[in-house]
């Protein structure tokens, strides 16, 4: 509206409306990121695959491989 009325009071009312939608998001956002880290309990710890070992060889006592 400020650009096809260019009044000061409609941009101060305009201003004004923007920073109240801005301080409400940032608020919002805020309390997300609270309520995630409470609920998954601190920080991120990405899941590591446990590195994959090797069969152990059988001792003697085994019948050997058909040839």
């Amino acid at each position: 509206a400020t650009i096809i009325f260019p009044h000061p009071l409609l941009l101060v009312i305009a201003m004004s409306v923007g920073q109240g939608i801005a301080i409400m998001s940032l608020a919002l956002y805020l309390l997300g990121v609270a309520l995630d880290l409470q609920t998954q309990g601190g920080a991120y710890i990405p899941y590591e695959e446990p590195a994959a070992e090797e069969p152990a060889p059988v001792e003697g006592g085994g019948t050997p491989p058909a040839a």
